[in-house]
């Protein structure tokens, strides 16, 4: 072999091992050998999913008579007894009548109490009464976005007086007599035509109104769920067949106070305990509802825990609702969220590796919630000296890690 051929193979081979050796140093030293995520503070919730049934003390008063059914008060307004909660009407021209004539007699209230106080020295700036406006402008707003109507009758009301008040302001020859005359004729003649039309109805008791039954109120008692067992909890979630609204009969929900019971497995259970607070959110509910564990009861037949929840909210979803799912919320964290495969162990403690400019630094963790996924690492706002620190970048893949190790 000559010497040209020797020394072009020579020089090749170095070059190999020139090329081997950088591409080594690159990854050995290269930033893109290591991949890195910044940590954010991050509050997590741990909850318990559950379904369950709510009990109540209810009073169901049957309407009696035939025909269309006119309650004067919304689902959860609170009412004495012997209130009368509505009427039964023959036909909706006769409901259409009594609505007129309950509009007529609101305005004419509320144009005499005017026009009597007319002279009084109440001095009210017109700024003020415009602002009412509005503001009752926004109500009825509200009312139609929410499609909750239960106010409307307050807020006509309102507008009438501070619109009347408003134009007595703005013109002192306002007088309301020809309007309070009209409006008299208007209610005598309504109330003659209605006659014997409608059947009224009213509570034997006293408490919060729901317009409807769902045929339970008498089954689902407070000392029926005490001797539920979960088993038996779960059977009657199991074949409920949904929640059934008759408008035959009206109720009223005697006590602010409702329990939901459920069932949850043992591992759940570990984390109820008689007298503590809990959070319920249900599904369809934006607020979520404070409630107390009143008690956690094993049943060894279904191997499950009864679970009962005492609340005392108020709104209409909790006085109709009966079977429901709900998430208990046990406990929540809050603090920096760290993935799973970014830990590290130092001299037997949990932490990770950061980057720093151009070195890794061991930081470590003080953890408060972990899952398959990630741990939540308490946040020092102190900058607590070797602990992981918000917003550093956390190294959650590379080789060879170790303290101070430049990069």
């Amino acid at each position: 072999m000559n010497s040209d051929k020797v020394i072009k193979i020579s020089t090749v081979v170095l070059s190999a091992f020139v090329i081997i050796y950088v591409i080594c140093q690159m990854f050995r030293f290269g930033g893109s050998d290591y991949a890195t995520q910044t940590v954010y503070e991050q509050t997590v919730n741990d909850t318990i999913p559950v379904e369950g049934i709510i009990f109540r003390d209810e009073t169901v008063i049957s309407v009696g008579g035939n025909g269309i059914i006119s309650c004067n008060y919304a689902v959860g307004e609170k009412v004495s007894t012997k209130t009368q909660l509505g009427s039964v009407y023959q036909n909706q021209a006769a409901i259409d009548e009594q609505r007129e004539l309950k509009n007529v007699e609101q305005t004419l209230e509320t144009l005499q109490k005017i026009q009597q106080n007319g002279d009084a020295s109440e001095i009210i700036k017109p700024e003020v009464l415009n602002s009412s406006i509005s503001e009752y402008g926004e109500r009825l707003i509200t009312s139609r976005d929410t499609e909750n109507f239960s106010k409307l009758s307050d807020i006509r009301t309102g507008l009438t007086e501070t619109y009347a008040k408003r134009n007595l302001l703005m013109d002192s020859g306002t007088d309301y007599t020809e309007t309070i005359q009209n409006l008299m004729n208007q209610r005598d003649s309504l109330k003659a035509g209605l006659g014997g039309t409608s059947q009224a109805f009213y509570s034997t008791a006293a408490g919060y109104f729901v317009d409807h039954v769902d045929g339970q109120e008498e089954a689902l008692t407070e000392s029926y769920m005490q001797s539920l067992t979960a088993g038996q909890i779960n059977d009657f979630v199991k074949f409920y067949q949904g929640y059934q609204a008759d408008s035959t009969s009206v109720k009223i929900v005697k006590d602010h106070n409702w329990y939901y019971a459920v069932t949850v497995s043992e591992e759940h259970a570990k984390s109820l305990r008689a007298g503590s607070k809990a959070t319920l959110q249900f599904p369809t509910e934006k607020e979520s509802v404070p409630a107390t564990v009143q008690s956690v009861d094993f049943d060894e037949a279904s191997g499950l825990y009864k679970v009962v929840f005492l609340g005392d909210t108020i709104n209409d979803f909790l006085l109709s609702t009966r079977v429901q799912s709900a998430e208990v919320l046990v406990s929540s964290y809050k603090g920096l969220k760290v993935p799973k495969e970014a830990i590290r162990f130092k001299d037997d403690e949990m932490g990770v590796y950061i980057k720093t400019m151009n070195k890794v630094y061991f930081r470590k963790l003080d953890k408060l919630y972990e899952t398959d996924d990630f741990v939540i690492s308490r946040t020092y706002y102190d900058n607590k000296e070797g602990y992981l620190e918000l917003y550093d970048d956390v190294i959650v893949k590379g080789k060879d890690l170790y303290d101070q190790k430049p990069v």
